[in-house]
């Protein structure tokens, strides 16, 4: 992948920028669903700020969301 397209991307998780989530998956059912992907992906990608993917995990737990595909978050609290 070429590295303005990450940059790309990764600043979309970053700003969870449901615009741009909304032209990467346009069959998406909400912006609910949007903006869960968004704060899953955020969690799980280690190039993100410790402080933003806690944030994330803090707002998939206030909304009864799982990790990506349905995984669990540990009981310590660490970070994948």
């Amino acid at each position: 992948m070429d590295k303005e397209i990450l940059k790309e991307y990764e600043d979309a998780l970053i700003d969870l920028d449901i615009e741009h989530a909304r032209k990467l998956f346009p069959l998406a059912t909400s912006d609910f669903v949007l903006l869960s992907a968004l704060h899953k992906a955020r969690y799980e990608s280690v190039g993100i700020s410790v402080k933003l993917r806690q944030e994330s995990r803090l707002w998939l737990e206030l909304n009864n969301q799982k990790r990506m595909f349905g995984m669990e978050f540990s009981k310590d609290g660490s970070l994948p």
